[in-house]
C-alpha cells in the first residue's frame, strides 16, 4: 500500500467513524490537531471536544491530500 493510500485510509476512517473512538488508537503520542482558531489540541482534547454537547458535527468527509505535502 502506498503512503498516500495509507494516509487517505486513516483520514477516511476518522471522518466516517460514528464516534471519536477511532482517533486515540490511530495517532502518535505527540499528535496535535490544529483547530480553526489556530490553537493546537491533543488527541484526547479533540476527542473531548467532539464528545461535548457544545459541538455538533453536521458533516465530515475527506476532500484531498496535496501531493506537495506528501513529497516533503
Amino acid at each position: 500500500m502506498s503512503n498516500t493510500k495509507a494516509i487517505e485510509d486513516l483520514i477516511n476512517g476518522y471522518a466516517t467513524s460514528e464516534d471519536s473512538s477511532f482517533l486515540i488508537p490511530n495517532v502518535t503520542e505527540d499528535f496535535l490537531a490544529v483547530r480553526p482558531s489556530g490553537n493546537p489540541i491533543s488527541a484526547k482534547g479533540l476527542v473531548g471536544m467532539f464528545d461535548s454537547i457544545d459541538l455538533v458535527a453536521e458533516s465530515s468527509h475527506f476532500l484531498t491530500i496535496s501531493n506537495n505535502i506528501l513529497n516533503h
